[in-house]
């Protein structure tokens, strides 16, 4: 009877239903198009006004991803994500290092996303979380506000975009901190601003 009882525990914990309405895992008003700019081997430049060159590459795109589930007692639907994963050149210094095995040990490399959606159907809002050298921030449900107006930096015009702050503004203390990120629709990331007020636009 302990047996039965065992199997019967190990069932359910293992294999519990975790469906969900497809629609709570879809994302809204098209968030996927936030990154549809970008194309795996896409190398880009960011130059500031004194011409210093900042690049990165693409190493992948992913989208549309999920309807997983985790947790033991009570499964979880992970939703669905899509991300843009970034290498910057030459150095990389924002990647982090995994070592893993005991004796042979293998080492893997984890680059940054530099944009990530994700549509949490459990509590049915869309995550979006921006990770760019120092910068990080996340907010839920909208990207924020679309402006309209014309944005000129570095002798660049740009129209139609969003305004990212860092998530944690007290962690800007160095000059050379990112505070701010330009995004459009049309080309991603578009600009960004250091602590010293020195802007950085995309080539």
């Amino acid at each position: 009877m302990t047996r039965i009882l065992t199997i019967i525990t190990t069932t359910l914990i293992f294999s519990g239903c975790c469906s969900t309405d497809n629609k709570e895992f879809e994302f809204d008003n098209n968030e996927p198009r936030h990154l549809s700019c970008y194309k795996k081997g896409d190398t880009i430049y960011f130059q500031n006004s004194k011409n210093d060159i900042d690049t990165i590459t693409i190493l992948n795109v992913d989208s549309a991803k999920g309807e997983k589930c985790f947790g033991l007692i009570a499964p979880r639907p992970m939703g669905k994500s899509c991300w843009v994963k970034i290498k910057f050149l030459p150095v990389d210094r924002w990647q982090s290092v995994t070592i893993n095995g005991n004796t042979n040990d293998t080492t893997s490399i984890d680059y940054r996303n530099l944009i990530q959606i994700t549509k949490d159907p459990i509590e049915n809002k869309t995550f979006f979380d921006f990770y760019f050298k120092d910068f990080y921030t996340s907010s839920e449900t909208v990207l924020g506000k679309l402006n309209t107006d014309t944005l000129i930096l570095n002798e660049k015009k740009f129209t139609n975009y969003y305004e990212i702050s860092h998530g944690f503004p007290e962690r800007v203390k160095d000059s050379t901190n990112i505070e701010t990120l330009i995004w459009t629709d049309k080309d991603g990331l578009t600009a960004y601003k250091n602590k010293a007020g020195d802007w950085w636009t995309k080539k």
